[in-house]
């Protein structure tokens, strides 16, 4: 008890960070919060988008490794006789992979999807408050340039759809480590 009690205290603004970035992001993607387990977003608005795509990479991925044992990167289940490389198509790998313990538990795919999204969503926030904190030392700074690069208008506009363009969180980690790198030799 005494040890929860000390980490929220030293760690105050980024649980309150993380607690924003959450209800931004169900804010953001309204209707999505009452359907999480089995909606994509931007399937409810109507809105163009490659939500079933990355819908079929998650189950290409799944299938591909476990059922057919066979390199998720080719596959000739998409315009049969002829094998297509996957190597240019956004196929997101690593989500795939990352999912393949949920889907093995029959968890519904949106609900997978929509979980990394979110995850995408916070841990880019954490990313970003941790670098900017770093160079100046600044926590409302730190809070407002998390929140400002985690649902920037680019991102916005192209999650309804556009997963690839959206999962942005290994950014600001990339420049908080090289920032960390150089700074303390």
């Amino acid at each position: 008890m005494k040890r929860t009690k000390i980490f929220l205290r030293e760690h105050s603004t980024e649980c309150a960070l993380i607690a924003v970035t959450v209800v931004l992001f169900f804010l953001l993607t309204y209707p999505l919060v009452f359907s999480f387990h089995k909606a994509l977003i931007g399937t409810l608005l109507s809105t163009a988008g490659d939500q079933f795509l990355f819908y079929w990479n998650y189950w290409w991925i799944r299938f591909a490794i476990l059922d057919l044992h066979t390199n998720p990167f080719l596959t000739d289940w998409v315009f049969l006789p002829y094998t297509n490389v996957l190597v240019m198509h956004t196929l997101m790998p690593l989500q795939g992979i990352l999912s393949l313990p949920f889907q093995l538990l029959h968890l519904p795919i949106p609900l997978i999807m929509n979980t990394f999204l979110l995850l995408s969503f916070v841990i880019g926030a954490l990313g970003m408050y941790k670098t900017v904190f770093l160079l100046s030392r600044d926590r409302a700074a730190s809070f407002a340039a998390a929140l400002l690069f985690t649902f920037s208008p680019i991102i916005l506009n192209r999650l309804p759809g556009h997963y690839a363009f959206t999962i942005i969180w290994y950014v600001p980690w990339v420049l908080y480590h090289t920032i960390a790198l150089f700074s303390n030799p």
